[in-house]
Order: structure tokens, then C-alpha cells, then sequence
């Protein structure tokens, strides 16, 4: 009941197109996930949930606050070089503990935590939040008087109609989620708890060239409805359950050397580095899913679709499973 009310308390910004949040005064992020960013001409290696420190809070913009913006992002990006494995880290205490030192370390001068809380680096595995580290992020922020803002472009109206935060049990105080709300119109929102939305009205100024659309905005409102009326995520949740299965059988059965990881509603292979063939293996995979008529992502993740049948899961399997097939005969592991 607790959950239901800190949920009921968020407040849904629609903003078509872009969430903007311009803030009266200047400030940074140093935004951290497995995917790379580009910063102005800096790239920030990013580590799935480590999450983005964020900024010193300044009132001007001097040159002195650049320079120090950008050393700080080499350091960040330096360090990002040597810490971008998923393996690195197998528990929420090594997370926690990163973090708690990097929000000492710059005291009273975090603005917010930044977080994609089930974690997609590109073209590595999937991985679920380990066990309390949600949580302690939770704590460290509330700790630190930071805001938390959970990355939901990806897991909201998938995970749960309230995103990871809601399936997790972890309330953030913002979140960003994207086109799933609308099945695929231009569309995002932002949310937040009604203290920190309230900025909005008295402190912020946003505005965006599309707010008139409303195409968009009765097209979200409509997938909701249909989301929640036909049980759609429990659909999702179901079919996945039962395909991670299935790719988990097919690398039993051929020995494969790959990686079978994400959630149900986000599964995902990769192909691993025993040898020097596995990019070899994962181009000639991926050529003959197509050919055969199953596109799927090297570099992302796949999502499950209410629209897909069980017809449509089963000859995915199959094609998934022949077109293993070749690729191990054609290239079986070396041994070393």
C-alpha cells in the first residue's frame, strides 16, 4: 500500500519528443552505463549501474568551471577505459561501495544520481540489478540529498506499467521513460514525486516545439489502456519466461559458446571471446537469422511484443536453433 501511494504521488509530465529539463543554473553529468556517450568531444565510458555522479552546481559559467567540467570527465573516461566488464562487478556490496566513494568524494556537490536500473551495455550482456543495490542506491541518495532518476526508456511499459522502479520496489524521485507509452509514437514523458515536480511550475522553464501534438498523446493514453485492460506485460513476462528457455536450450545443445542473459521482456545472446572466431561466429549468425527471415539485434537487446504469437516464438526458436546450427559447424571452438 505504501508502494502504491509513493507512486500515486508522482506526477506524469508528458513532453513529446525530448524530456527537456533546463535548470537555472549551470551543471554537468557525469552519466555512467555500459553504452558510450558523447560529451562534447569527450567520450565517458559508462558502467550499467554505476551511477552518474553528477555534477558540481555552479551559478556561472566561467572558464574556470569548464576546465574543471573537463578534467573531470577525462578522469571519468579514463577510468571507464579500464572498468567497461559487466564481470567486473558481481554483487551489490563492490557497486555500493564505488559509489559511496565517488558521492564522498564530492560532498554537499551532487545534484543526482543517474541509473538504467536493469542494466544494457551495448553488445554485452543483460543484467538484472544484483540483489539490494537498488536499494542502496535509494539510501545513498537520501544520504547524499541527491536526486534519483531511473533511465526507463527501455524498461518502462515493459517491465512494469511503472517501469523497473515499480517491479523492483524502488521509487526514484524522477524518471525518464520513451515510445513504449504510445507503442512507438514520438512520445516521452517525464515523472516525478510531486516535491521535486513542483520545480517545474515555480523554478524551470520548459518548453518544446511539439506540446500541441496531441495524435501522440491519445495514442499513449489509448496504450495504456489496452496495456492494463488486456493484461498485456503479464503477456510479455509470460512469452519471454518461456523463450529464454528456449535459447537456453539451443546453447546446451550445441555447446555454443554464448552468453544467454537479459529479463523476459528484454532477452539477449552474445557470443563470447574464446577464441578469434567469435566475431566471425556472431556476423554469420546474425546473416543467416535474416536470411531466414528473424531479424534480430547483434548490438541490442530484443524485446518481446504482445503482437507476437506463440507461432511467431516458436519458428524464432527454430531459426535461432538452425542458424546455430551452421554457425558451429562451420565455426567449431578452437581448443587452446
Amino acid at each position: 500500500m505504501n508502494m502504491q501511494k509513493e507512486w500515486s504521488s508522482f506526477i506524469l509530465t508528458l513532453i513529446p519528443y525530448l524530456v527537456l529539463l533546463i535548470l537555472p543554473f549551470s551543471f554537468y553529468f557525469v552519466y555512467t552505463s555500459f553504452k558510450t556517450m558523447q560529451q562534447d568531444t569527450k567520450i565517458v565510458r559508462q558502467s550499467s549501474w554505476i551511477a552518474g555522479a553528477v555534477g558540481h552546481i555552479t551559478h556561472k559559467n566561467d572558464q574556470h568551471t569548464i576546465q574543471n567540467i573537463d578534467k573531470t570527465l577525462q578522469r571519468i573516461s579514463i577510468w571507464g577505459d579500464t572498468n567497461n566488464d559487466t564481470k567486473l562487478y558481481i554483487g551489490a556490496h563492490t557497486l555500493l561501495e564505488d559509489l559511496e566513494k565517488r558521492l564522498k568524494a564530492s560532498e554537499n556537490q551532487v545534484a543526482c544520481i543517474i541509473i538504467t536500473p536493469v542494466g544494457h551495455p551495448t553488445a554485452k550482456d543483460v543484467v538484472e540489478p544484483p540483489k539490494g543495490y537498488l536499494e542502496g542506491v535509494r539510501a545513498l541518495a537520501d544520504a547524499h540529498g541527491a536526486v534519483l532518476i531511473f533511465d526507463e526508456v527501455r524498461t518502462g511499459f515493459r517491465v512494469a506499467l511503472g517501469g523497473a522502479g515499480e517491479y523492483y520496489g524502488v521509487v526514484p524521485d524522477m524518471a525518464t521513460f520513451g515510445k513504449a507509452m504510445a507503442n512507438g509514437y514520438p512520445i516521452s514523458a517525464l515523472v516525478g514525486k510531486k516535491e521535486v515536480m513542483e520545480m517545474l511550475d515555480k523554478k524551470v522553464f520548459v518548453s518544446s516545439t511539439f506540446f500541441p501534438n496531441s495524435l501522440e498523446m491519445a495514442a499513449s493514453l489509448k496504450c495504456i489502456e489496452i496495456i492494463q485492460r488486456d493484461q498485456v506485460i503479464e503477456n510479455i513476462w509470460k512469452k519471454g519466461e518461456n523463450f529464454l528457455a528456449g535459447l537456453r536450450e539451443i546453447q546446451v545443445k550445441y555447446e555454443a559458446p554464448i552468453t544467454v542473459s537479459g529479463i523476459p521482456p528484454m532477452p539477449f545472446i552474445t557470443f563470447n571471446k574464446v577464441d578469434e572466431d567469435y566475431k566471425a561466429r556472431r556476423t554469420e549468425f546474425y546473416t543467416q537469422t535474416i536470411r531466414k527471415g528473424l531479424f534480430i539485434q547483434p548490438y541490442h537487446h530484443w524485446y518481446i511484443c504482445y503482437r507476437h504469437t506463440e507461432a511467431d516464438m516458436a519458428k524464432a526458436l527454430r531459426t535461432i536453433d538452425e542458424a546455430m546450427a551452421y554457425v558451429m559447424e562451420k565455426y567449431p571452438v578452437t581448443k587452446r
